[in-house]
């Protein structure tokens, strides 16, 4: 009789140790994979945290090229955002008199020199940009050209009469 009540308890003392280390196991698996997923989460937010501390400055241009005939005007240069690299956004350019505005998109040029006259900290690579415009396509008026990133517009000193500029 003592005997069955030994191994009674003792059957349950291992069954019980056997679900404390069952039960271990399992928050121990738990209590990492939360970890794993607070470290992301630590991770994503400063992640974030950097990109708020980078400060864009004001876009800078250079129009070096401008040809002009009674069908097309045909442009180049470059156009950055201090500290944002040349990748981040896409180059338009804009036709807007008082009346109308018509948007064209531009071809990339690589432009190593950017990058190398700005210090080379940032890559201003693709920063360099063709405009085609067929003049045959806007209507009658004075046209200022823009250069258009991301949201940002950027009135050039370059302009152009259509017509009679009426």
């Amino acid at each position: 009789m003592v005997k069955k009540i030994i191994k009674n308890h003792m059957l349950k003392s291992i069954f019980i140790i056997y679900l404390v280390i069952l039960f271990s196991l399992h928050f121990y698996n738990l209590s990492n994979a939360n970890m794993i997923d607070v470290t992301n989460v630590l991770d994503d937010m400063q992640i974030e945290e950097k990109k708020e501390k980078i400060q864009y400055g004001p876009p800078k241009y250079n129009t070096e090229k401008l040809y002009e005939s009674e069908e097309i005007l045909y442009i180049t240069g470059w156009i950055i955002v201090e500290n944002m690299p040349s990748q981040e956004y896409n180059i338009f350019l804009v036709a807007k008199s008082d009346a109308n505005s018509y948007t064209f998109p531009t071809l990339r040029k690589v432009r190593s020199d950017v990058t190398e006259h700005f210090g080379g900290m940032v890559n201003y690579d693709e920063s360099g940009f063709v405009g085609v415009i067929d003049k045959q396509e806007l209507t009658p008026g004075i046209y200022t050209l823009i250069l258009k990133i991301n949201d940002k517009e950027i009135t050039t000193d370059r302009s152009i009469i259509i017509g009679n500029g009426d």
